[in-house]
């Protein structure tokens, strides 16, 4: 497959819960993520 295999959702409703979401393109579910750790859980997935 082409393309980035992770989508980060930032939305009214994730940015209320100071949260985004990350999906993995293999996987089904979304992850929410608080802010202030996204830049390290987007390194550990791109690690796996």
């Amino acid at each position: 497959l082409l393309g980035i295999p992770f989508r980060v959702t930032i939305s009214p409703r994730t940015l209320a819960k100071n949260s985004a979401e990350i999906k993995k393109r293999s996987e089904k579910e979304a992850q929410l993520v608080p802010l202030e750790k996204l830049t390290e859980k987007l390194k550990e997935l791109i690690k796996d």
